[in-house]
C-alpha cells in the first residue's frame, strides 16, 4: 500500500509541475502581446506616438525609421534636442514597471517604416505589428501608420482676410 501512495505522489507532483510550467508558458504567451505602438496625444499638427518593444536583454534601445532617416548614429544628439527630420537618434528609455522599452514622438500623420536597434548593431523588426516590407536586407521592416484622431484638426486653420472697409 504504500508504494501505491509514493506512486500517486509522485504522479500528482508530476502533473502539478507540468501545470506550472505549461501556466508560465501562457503567461510569457499573453505578455508577448502588448501593444507595439498607439496614438497617445496631438502637438500642433503632429501625433504623439509611443513605441514598445520588449528586449529585456538590451542595454540600450533606439528607435529608427523612415522619420528619422534611420539615424542610429552614436555622434548623433538623442531626440527632443534635434527634430526628427534632421536625423535625431530616438533613444528609448526602459519601463521599470513592464519591462518594456519605451518612446514617445511627434510625427506628422501618414506611414513610416521604422526598426529597433537592439545594444548598437543588432536591427529588430517589430514582430507585433500587423504590417511589414522588405527592407532590402533579407528582413523586415515594421510599419507604422499615423493618423489624426477623429475631432483633432490637421493643421491649423487659415484665418480669410478681413474685409477692408
Amino acid at each position: 500500500m504504500g508504494n501505491i501512495k509514493k506512486l500517486l505522489l509522485s504522479i500528482f507532483g508530476c502533473a502539478t509541475i507540468s501545470m506550472m510550467i505549461s501556466s508560465c508558458g501562457m503567461l510569457d504567451a499573453v505578455k508577448d502581446r502588448y501593444i507595439p505602438y498607439e496614438i497617445v496625444g496631438t502637438q500642433e499638427s503632429e501625433v504623439l506616438v509611443k513605441f514598445v518593444f520588449d528586449a529585456p536583454s538590451a542595454t540600450e534601445v533606439w528607435l529608427a525609421g523612415s522619420f528619422n532617416n534611420w539615424s542610429q548614429s552614436k555622434s548623433n544628439p538623442a531626440y527632443p534636442a534635434v527634430p526628427l527630420a534632421q536625423n535625431a537618434r530616438v533613444v528609448m528609455s526602459l519601463d521599470p514597471a513592464t519591462g518594456y522599452w519605451i518612446a514617445t514622438i511627434p510625427l506628422a500623420p501618414g506611414r513610416y517604416q521604422y526598426k529597433y536597434v537592439v545594444d548598437t548593431s543588432n536591427w529588430k523588426e517589430d514582430p507585433n505589428t500587423p504590417e511589414h516590407v522588405d527592407d532590402g536586407f533579407g528582413g523586415q521592416n515594421s510599419i507604422v501608420m499615423v493618423t489624426m484622431p477623429s475631432g483633432e484638426k490637421e493643421a491649423p486653420e487659415e484665418k480669410a482676410p478681413e474685409p477692408v472697409q
